[in-house]
């Protein structure tokens, strides 16, 4: 059974620490991802957006400068205070707030939700439900959303039990398992500092398929219309980097 700890890793984990192994993930990244996001809308939409777990706010920056309306919303008080650091909102249309998004606290006023790299998945599987039962309620009749996702049976195939590299932080080894009886994949990092300190984090998340995702979103009244391999449009196969379910609210 996983310590309580680990079953809440989410709340310790998104730090500096975090920011800086992913520092890859950068706002160049971000503002192609949102371009590809608002083609399969036809432009911007009339209404507000929400940005899922925003982070430090790469996608909802880059989404407001293109002339969304934006609210983005996370857990982490460290990834927002980094997402306010940002320039100033680009014609004040973007605001951002702390929440869970296992219950959202918003009524339904939102044209569309996006979810980019993959912050779902992190919960049990009733929780993770609710987590889509959230969005289809807070989004307006018609409303659209775009899951970005990992692909789970390629990474699983491709999952690397343990490597480690040299930062600026320090030493920073990292072993990956999937447990099958869970359908999780578990990685622990550790930071070996160049003072001599150590930190260790934990990250778990539920490795749904996509025949899976599909039927969950479907259960709880959103209706996706495709899918695709990565943030850019290509097709999606089982060997595909991503998983990127774009839908709307059912009918």
């Amino acid at each position: 059974m996983m310590s309580h700890e680990k079953e809440t890793w989410y709340a310790n984990w998104f730090n500096d620490i975090y920011a800086h192994i992913y520092a890859h993930r950068d706002r160049l990244s971000a503002n192609r991802e949102a371009a590809f996001a608002l083609t399969l809308l036809g432009g911007v939409p009339e209404g507000p957006v929400l940005d899922l777990c925003c982070g430090a706010g790469r996608h909802s920056h880059a989404l407001a400068a293109a002339g969304c309306r934006v609210v983005g919303l996370d857990l982490s008080p460290w990834l927002l205070s980094e997402a306010r650091s940002f320039v100033a909102s680009p014609g004040g249309r973007l605001s951002l707030v702390r929440g869970d998004m296992r219950s959202l606290p918003f009524s339904r006023a939102f044209s569309g939700v996006f979810n980019f790299f993959t912050s779902f998945g992190y919960f049990d599987d009733e929780e993770n439900r609710e987590v889509l039962r959230e969005i289809a309620r807070v989004l307006l009749p018609g409303g659209f959303f775009l899951l970005d996702y990992m692909n789970a049976p390629a990474v699983i195939a491709g999952l690397v039990p343990c490597s480690e590299r040299e930062t600026e932080l320090g030493k920073v080894v990292e072993s990956r398992t999937y447990d099958p009886e869970s359908r999780r994949i578990e990685k622990d990092l550790y930071v070996y500092r160049s003072e001599g300190e150590m930190e260790a984090y934990h990250e778990s998340v539920r490795a749904y398929t996509c025949e899976e995702m599909l039927s969950l979103l479907s259960v709880v009244g959103l209706c996706p219309l495709s899918v695709y391999g990565t943030l850019d449009g290509a097709a999606y196969t089982e060997k595909s980097p991503r998983m990127v379910i774009f839908g709307r609210t059912c009918a």
